[in-house]
């Protein structure tokens, strides 16, 4: 039995993804008009990732102001495939992988004060659970740099690149160490 492929579609999300951000990217009629410098007014954020949704894969965290440009936080994803994962050379069958996921990450935001419209950077670390016909787990670190635009009212929208590294050998979707990863984040703070 063939299993379909994920990427045609992924490939045509980000496409799209990007495109939204290209739009709202240095519009002034988008952006919140925060000083760089002012003290950081919101203390919380929590997002997910809505084309996560699309493709089956929750996900989402919360992010706390430890300093005026530190956040840390937990997060937390759940998905269901339909195709097989491989880690540490034994792998599931392709009937159906359900994953699940926790993990903390921290994020610094480049040049002015949290929860403001700007550059950030993070890193996470993620325990992740695989179960189908065996249980598997790996944990893995990803680091990501993004733009991140906090609206007036607290809405915001976040776009980022980066890698993702499991520890140990694992293959999902025929993708392997060092992996991609793409995040596109709606949130509110507060």
């Amino acid at each position: 039995m063939k299993t379909k492929s994920l990427r045609p579609q992924t490939s045509r999300i980000a496409c799209l993804t990007l495109m939204l951000a290209l739009t709202v990217a240095g519009n002034p009629v988008f952006a919140a008009d925060d000083a760089k410098d002012a003290p950081p007014t919101r203390g919380f954020n929590v997002y997910v990732n809505p084309l996560g949704f699309l493709l089956g894969s929750y996900n989402g965290a919360l992010h706390v102001g430890i300093t005026d440009r530190f956040v840390l936080g937990p997060s937390i994803s759940y998905a269901r495939y339909g195709s097989s994962v491989t880690i540490n050379g034994v792998t599931t069958s392709t009937s159906s992988t359900t994953l699940f996921g926790a993990g903390l990450d921290l994020a610094y935001f480049l040049g002015h004060s949290r929860f403001t419209t700007g550059f950030y950077t993070d890193l996470g670390i993620n325990y992740s659970s695989y179960s189908s016909t065996t249980s598997l787990s790996t944990l893995a670190i990803a680091a990501n740099i993004g733009y991140w635009w906090f609206f007036d009212g607290g809405i915001n929208l976040g776009l980022a690149i980066g890698l993702n590294y499991a520890l140990g050998s694992l293959s999902v979707f025929s993708i392997s160490n060092p992996a991609p990863n793409f995040a596109f984040n709606i949130g509110y703070s507060f």
